[in-house]
């Protein structure tokens, strides 16, 4: 312990002599010759206390092959700097210091925030360490970027390539290990509540920040308005060169949109323009510049964009109109909020694009929506999600709407932040290519939900009993518990192709360990995640009733399960087996089990624990791929 602590000691007195010798002018070649002679001195003083080694599977690998492990044990997680990731991993050994410190693509993501301990040290080990290789940047809300460190990175801007307000989200990382369905996958998690994804059921206007203390079910949720209007982006965006590819550019000005114009590598944006300026409203922006000429004329003049996903929170609708003009033949995804009077108007602006798969819509119903529908439009898209914000909640006019001018859909999530929408009579057999479908609404037995392969719904409990089901393979449920709950029931008469099964809880009353009555009756249910306030419940019904679900293999849990009633579980099962229930093979826990419960766990299922961050995972037949 007392080893540990020196260590760590010497780690921070290593960290904070580089950030204050460090050489900011982006000559990476010279390094300031004292800085390595310090370095070298406390590397040696480390290797002489620490002659610890890897004595497991782990130093047998080849180099290639560790690298590969400790590049994705540095995936981010909630609450935790990737860089203070790799900066444990050092402590390991020396040979894995040594490793580390010698591998560039280990410290291309940098993080600035406001809280983070030692950010300017961290900050020059980043930009010595990754030489030469591209950098995404990260920045807290509530960090003042242009008077902190952003200036310290302005002389290495050309190798800037994602600049992106993180809010500690997963955060994509620009680099050969990313495909572009992954980039634009693990892009989807920048804005919970703008996200472009169909799988997730959220809330218009609000986003999602987990709390410093919280479990993986507990939200503190923000308003947009609020938390675009608190933060900055960092510095000016050409500042960091024509290099840079992706940027959340927050609240910004007229000016700020005209200098992003300029960036000619740029392909993903967000902006605000600026706060409390809905989209269909156009204040008088024509006033003369001191650069010349107005503002709007200056816009104007731009005549293509190469722009492939625009995310608007907010813009004067003369503004966003030409903008869809400069970028119809390169956009993919686009995000915006509007009146409903808008729709007939977007929709004949975005018939024309090209190339447009995903429409992200935030709609206002105030006005009356039978008279204002486009008829002959076709839109070529193949996701949509539609957030309506405001009363009136039957959107059955506006789902038909889509559902005709856009057949080719395959992803369709319809939610609501002002409570249960309704939707009657909806055939979705007019959209035969749809595979994911979320919905908040009421759902009716003349709706259709066949066909569908991975189904998001936010209900009550008792719902569930009435809904006409689907042959979803993959059912992820949002219980609603905001009156007393009516018992939730799940079976295979209805639902006779689930086989994995996603459980969480939605403005929830309930607690970790509050029970409320549960049934599941899937014959072919593989798969089990459980959300905090819904693992207590369904552990008791899946430890009485074995049978009920014969072909259960996985579980994974977000917070810790009632262990004995886990161990009743896993026993039943056992002594079933030769009835033809499965064996649970595999758990996926979300922190990591007390010492006292890993050895009779492991002993029980012949298998062993290994930590797979951010959870822990237990295997019967193990799992090199995943050791750390």
């Amino acid at each position: 312990m007392e080893e540990m602590k020196e260590l760590r000691s010497k780690k921070t007195e290593l960290l904070r002599d580089l950030g204050s010798r460090f050489d900011y002018s982006g000559n990476n070649d010279r390094p300031d010759p004292e800085m390595i002679e310090e370095y070298n001195e406390i590397a040696d003083g480390i290797d002489r206390t620490s002659k610890r080694r890897c004595d497991t599977a782990f130093s047998k690998l080849p180099a290639e092959l560790l690298i590969e492990v400790l590049w994705h044990a540095t995936a981010p997680e909630l609450r935790v700097y990737i860089i203070d990731r790799v900066l444990e991993l050092m402590l390991v050994c020396t040979d894995w210091e040594h490793l580390i410190m010698t591998t560039p693509k280990l410290w291309m993501c940098i993080e600035l925030a406001k809280d983070m301990e030692d950010a300017e040290a961290k900050l020059a080990l980043s930009l010595y360490l990754s030489r030469e290789l591209p950098l995404s940047i990260f920045y807290d809300y509530n960090f003042d970027a242009n008077q902190v460190l952003a200036p310290l990175l302005i002389p290495h801007r050309r190798r800037v390539r994602a600049l992106i307000w993180s809010a500690r989200f997963p955060n994509p990382v620009l680099d050969e290990r990313n495909t572009e369905g992954d980039l634009n996958r693990s892009l989807n998690c920048l804005h919970p509540a703008y996200s472009s994804s169909m799988l997730e059921v959220v809330d218009l206007q609000e986003r999602r920040w987990p709390s410093e203390h919280s479990t993986y079910d507990t939200e503190y949720k923000a308003p947009l308005s609020w938390a675009y209007s608190n933060y900055k982006p960092i510095a000016s965006a050409r500042a960091f060169g024509d290099e840079l590819q992706v940027l959340d550019a927050g609240k910004s000005t007229i000016e700020e949109l005209l200098a992003i114009t300029q960036l000619k590598y740029l392909r993903r944006v967000t902006i605000h323009l600026p706060a409390s300026i809905p989209l269909d409203f156009d204040p008088s922006i024509d006033e003369p510049s001191s650069k010349g000429g107005t503002l709007m004329a200056r816009i104007k003049a731009i005549r293509s964009l190469p722009w492939t996903h625009f995310t608007c929170v907010a813009m004067s609708w003369s503004i966003f109109n030409h903008i869809i003009g400069c970028i119809f033949s390169t956009v993919v995804h686009l995000q915006i909020g509007l009146d409903y009077i808008r729709l007939h108007e977007l929709t004949r602006l975005i018939e024309e694009t090209k190339q447009l798969e995903n429409l992200d819509l935030t709609i206002s119903l105030d006005s009356e929506p039978s008279s204002l529908l486009p008829l002959y439009s076709k839109l070529s898209i193949t996701s949509l999600t539609l957030r309506i914000y405001t009363y009136p909640t039957d959107v059955t006019e506006i789902v038909n709407h889509f559902c005709r001018i856009a057949p080719g859909l395959q992803c369709l999530g319809i939610t609501s932040a002002r409570g249960k929408l309704i939707m009657k009579g909806i055939n979705f057999d007019s959209l035969p290519n749809l595979l994911t479908l979320t919905t908040h609404c009421e759902a009716h037995h003349e709706d259709v939900f066949y066909k569908i392969q991975r189904f998001v719904v936010m209900a009550s409990p008792g719902d569930f009993t009435n809904m006409p089901g689907s042959t979803a393979c993959h059912l992820r449920c949002y219980l609603n518990f905001r009156s007393d709950p009516l018992p939730f029931i799940l079976t295979s008469s209805s639902w006779p192709c689930v086989e994995i099964l996603n459980l969480k809880t939605s403005y929830s009353r309930m607690h970790k360990g509050t029970l409320f009555h549960c049934r599941l009756h899937l014959h072919r249910l593989r798969r089990l995640e459980l959300g905090c306030a819904s693992a207590a419940s369904v552990t008791h019904m899946v430890a009485s009733y074995p049978t009920d679900l014969p072909s259960l293999e996985e579980i994974k849990f977000d917070c810790p399960p009632e262990w004995d009633i886990l161990f009743i579980l896993l026993e039943k099962r056992i002594l079933l087996a030769l009835e033809g229930v499965t064996l649970v093979s595999t758990l996926v826990l979300g922190c990591r089990p007390p010492d006292e419960i890993c050895i009779p766990l492991v002993k029980l299922l012949k298998g062993h624990i290994t930590p797979h961050m951010p959870h822990y995972e237990l295997s019967i037949h193990g799992n090199l791929n995943r050791i750390l």
